[in-house]
């Protein structure tokens, strides 16, 4: 899946489309992917492209990488430019400490979060939609990118729909290794098409023009420009590609849940530069494009998440259902499903 990788990717510092593995001799997995361009060269160690622009290079895991790999980096005439000086030097960066840290620790992971019965239901309500309109067209071979995957949550959710390759990554490192493990446990066989890795979702790596579908779920909120990331995300859809995510809405009711987070957390967010997205920042984000959207979840996670995780599912299901024909409710639920279909 890696070569898969870099026949669409494009260089996170210099923009250039060039970009060569090279496996280390006698090591599986291991290597380093290189720009033609600039030489900036990328780490892969068990299967793992940390692919991040230096600012947000993981400098201790690059040194050692280096050291250890020494003879390898000399036959390539490859030279360690790291510097301490310039990493985490920008907005990303608190994303990336706080993923990182969210991956695991003694108060909540990521997983752990994911498995709440609150979002259990919302994602099997989600997704449900999301297969049934990927299965829709199965005839030629497709690519999803998903930006900001964590550890594996949304693409776990996308069937093995015939012909699809997902290609997904996260800013952190820590969330893109359990992915990768988790496809190693969930995969019964070698034909798995998920791909995971290390990259930085305000200038997402993609080449113009290479994905049949992109997902973003629950990320823009946690991102910094997001006029430049919806314009990549445009850029990279083929004519008639489809965008489809999901993110905290500008719900009237959102103090309601803000007061309740501060008595009892229910999970632990960092927020970007929009903390609540609504249908008119969409519209402005994708000028040019047809932005569908529509509000889901109209009660609080805390109280869903005293019940089991099917009762929760179709509680949300009711809910939804009845809300969503009500005109003054049906705009305020607590999340805003996105939907695009680009210009041909």
């Amino acid at each position: 899946m890696l070569n898969k990788l870099l026949e669409i990717l494009i260089c996170v510092e210099c923009r250039d489309e060039t970009l060569h593995y090279h496996c280390f001799e006698g090591a599986d997995n291991t290597g380093v992917v290189v720009c033609s361009k600039c030489k900036r060269w990328f780490p892969v160690e068990d299967g793992v492209l940390e692919f991040l622009p230096k600012e947000l290079a993981y400098i201790e895991d690059r040194d050692k990488f280096y050291s250890s790999n020494l003879e390898q980096f000399e036959k390539l005439g490859l030279s360690n430019e790291s510097n301490p000086e310039e990493a985490l030097k920008e907005a990303q960066s608190k994303q990336q400490q706080h993923f990182d840290w969210y991956a695991e620790n003694d108060i909540q992971s990521y997983t752990s979060y994911e498995r709440t019965p609150f979002w259990k239901g919302v994602d099997r309500i989600f997704f449900d939609k999301q297969n049934k309109m990927i299965a829709k067209s199965e005839d030629s071979q497709r690519i999803m990118v998903e930006v900001g995957c964590a550890q594996g949550r949304a693409s776990y959710q996308i069937k093995d729909h015939k012909n699809l390759d997902i290609f997904a990554f996260d800013i952190s490192k820590s969330l893109v290794k359990q992915a990768v493990e988790r496809q190693r446990e969930e995969s019964k066989s070698s034909t798995d098409k998920r791909c995971f890795f290390v990259s930085d979702a305000t200038r997402i790596p993609f080449k113009t023009k290479s994905a049949d579908f992109v997902m973003i779920y629950g990320v823009l909120h946690h991102l910094t420009g997001l006029q430049q990331v919806c314009s990549d995300i445009v850029r990279i859809l083929k004519p008639g590609g489809i965008f489809f995510g999901s993110e905290n809405s500008s719900t009237i009711f959102r103090s309601i849940f803000d007061l309740l987070q501060k008595i009892c957390p229910a999970w632990y967010d960092e927020p970007g530069d929009e903390s609540l997205i609504s249908d008119e920042m969409l519209s402005g984000w994708f000028k040019g494009e047809t932005v569908k959207t529509n509000t889901t979840v109209f009660l609080p996670p805390h109280l869903v998440n005293l019940f089991s995780d099917e009762t929760a599912f179709k509680l949300i299901r009711f809910t939804d259902s009845l809300f969503s024909k009500i005109p003054f409710l049906k705009d305020n639920g607590g999340l805003i499903e996105i939907y695009l279909r680009k210009k041909d």
